[in-house]
């Protein structure tokens, strides 16, 4: 159950909330507790205002009720309506000769609609509630609404509505944030330009410098951006009302104090959700490499064999991949979290990028990593790589050139399909990698350079031994980007003794054969052809590996550390995080995190 003082923690958030609706200062009105509040003629009282001291003095019985219930809404309502009638009182003008109490519940209940929230009302006093708060959100938000009952199930004698635009408010919505995305609003460089090949910066600190003022700009030319941004409602015109903001597709782009190395969970269109790194004020993606390879397209791995290239057949790295798939699937938190846990009545469910995880640990994919996170891309591009022993060193050659691609992030289509290439978010995942990595996913189809897309620009510099080394001790010897566990250890023990011995599963050739729908048989006989065999090895966790997942969980706090920079956008974050950290002693998800 919720505490007591998160309860009034989140009483705080909903009160900043109603300021920032209202254009108040949220330090303007403050919020205090009373044991209980007497009844006013007959009726129970929550809360009551101060407006000479602009304070709010809530029940503290009213606070644990909702505590008890574990639910919000009302606590939500209250805030929002006990801010309204300071502002009332402060501004007689506004309130036109109306019932205080009641204006302030159409309003509470106006902006309760706008955060994509259900309102519970008997059916019978709906007509005459519901007209006076769509007069309020005509007045006071300029929007036309109707509202309609959702399908949830009645609750208590409740029936639940939301707020569905008018025609022509919906297309003023759809011209505002859905236009046309703007043309790329990054100079493109001219031969002899500073950061060309001819005209390299002298380090990569310089380069990294320019980027930042290049970026500033870009953002500062970007008005819609700039209004995505400040979105304070998200309107979904697919599903015809408004959505609470984690399921807006510009969530990790909103307005935010949250640190830039943190994650914010988003609804994906297919339902499940992602922990997104967070773009406050981001226009670029990067992409760091110490060899910008002359000649050479910017390709995934995944095509970067000429032979595999020209007889278009991958299936000898893509079933490699898969074999690694089918190992991460099996894992406890994996299956926990894609098939869904409760928090405070919602269900999450959150996607695994499966081939992405697999790319970042050591397979072929057609994905090429971005990352938001400058310090990142100034690792990946002043070290260098060897497989034979996977570690990073710093480079140290000074005769070629490195190269920092910057991707625009154009708005409102950044990550939608476009020709031959779509951005994705890998970000935060159970296993490390692609979170401390900040990592982003450009999925391209074969013959896709990246160097030619109109989003990119390329800058080159100068490599200095100096500097690179200073940047790999920095990333602790690269320990900040790959920390070592559970899934690189399976690599190391089974995984990549089986790519070498050419040997796969008789679950990976089932489970390739259903991605491509054709029969087992079919993929077998192709792998015979390609001198791969198949075995009945079972891809699960080996008892040592989940021995120290277990331990980790238990002694180390590896659940709560994971969920610290995990955000949910809105007044709520701090409860749906703490919910989410308290779901290893729930019974029913105890399984995951005990062995």
């Amino acid at each position: 159950m919720v505490s007591h003082s998160q309860a009034i923690n989140l009483a705080n958030a909903f009160l900043n909330d109603a300021c920032v609706a209202m254009d108040i200062s949220v330090n303007t009105i403050s919020l205090s507790e009373i044991a209980n509040l007497p009844p006013l003629y007959g009726i129970p009282q929550h809360s009551v205002v101060n407006p000479s001291t602009r304070e709010i003095v809530i029940s503290s019985a009213f606070v644990d009720s909702c505590c008890q219930r574990n639910s919000f809404t009302p606590l939500r309502v209250e805030i929002y309506a006990s801010v309204r009638k300071i502002f009332l009182l402060l501004n007689p003008d506004v309130l036109h000769g109306g019932d205080l109490i009641m204006e302030s519940l159409y309003y509470a209940n106006a902006l309760v609609a706008l955060k994509g929230l259900q309102i519970p009302m008997p059916s019978e006093a709906k007509d005459a509630f519901f007209s006076n708060v769509q007069r309020v959100l005509k007045d006071e938000f300029n929007m036309e609404a109707t509202f309609l009952r959702t399908p949830a199930k009645p609750f208590n004698g409740a029936f639940f509505y939301k707020a569905h635009l008018s025609n022509s408010c919906t297309q003023r919505y759809v011209n505002r944030y859905c236009p046309m995305p703007a043309k790329t609003t990054v100079k493109k460089m001219k031969e002899g330009d500073r950061g060309t090949k001819s005209n390299p910066f002298a380090n990569v600190y310089d380069a990294v410098e320019f980027i930042k003022h290049m970026e500033i700009d870009a953002h500062d030319a970007d008005a819609l951006l700039q209004d995505i941004e400040q979105q304070k409602f998200f309107y979904d015109p697919c599903q015809g009302h408004f959505r609470i903001h984690w399921a807006s597709p510009f969530v990790s782009q909103y307005v935010n104090n949250s640190p830039t190395h943190s994650f914010f969970v988003n609804q994906m269109d297919t339902g499940f959700f992602s922990l997104k790194p967070n773009l406050y004020r981001h226009k670029f993606l990067y992409r760091g490499q110490s060899d910008h390879y002359e000649g050479k397209p910017c390709v995934p791995n995944l095509f970067r064999s000429e032979k595999h290239n020209a007889d278009r057949n991958y299936l000898e790295f893509l079933i490699f991949s898969q074999e690694m798939e089918l190992l991460i699937q099996s894992h406890p938190l994996v299956r926990l979290l894609e098939g869904g846990v409760e928090l405070l009545h919602d269900i999450f469910r959150f996607r695994m990028n499966y081939s992405g995880l697999t790319q970042h640990y050591y397979n072929k994919s057609r994905f090429l990593d971005l990352s938001s996170d400058v310090e990142v891309m100034k690792f990946f591009a002043t070290t260098d790589y060897d497989s034979n022993s996977d570690t990073y060193s710093p480079h140290i050659q000074t005769d070629g050139l490195g190269v920092i691609y910057c991707y625009e992030l154009q708005y409102p289509t950044a990550f939608h399909e476009h020709k031959g290439y779509a951005l994705k978010t890998i970000g935060k995942q159970p296993f490390v990698r692609p979170g401390a990595q900040c990592g982003f996913l450009l999925d391209m189809d074969k013959d896709v350079d990246l160097k030619t897309l109109p989003e990119v620009t390329a800058l080159y510099f100068k490599h200095d031994p100096a500097i690179s080394k200073e940047i790999f001790e920095r990333s602790h010897n690269g320990e900040d980007y790959f920390a070592t566990d559970i899934l690189q250890h399976a690599w190391h023990d089974r995984l990549r003794s089986r790519k070498n011995n050419r040997v796969v599963s008789r679950q990976t050739v089932e489970y390739n054969a259903k991605l491509n729908h054709t029969s087992p048989e079919n993929i077998t006989a192709k792998l015979v052809d390609i001198n791969i065999n198949v075995d009945d090895f079972e891809l699960i966790f080996s008892e040592e590996e989940l021995d120290i997942y277990y331990d980790e969980i238990k002694n180390k706090n590896w659940w709560s550390r994971f969920c610290d920079d995990i955000h949910f956008y809105g007044p709520e974050d701090e409860l749906y995080r703490q919910a989410l950290k308290d779901i290893q002693y729930d019974a029913r998800y105890t399984w995951a995190f005990v062995k």
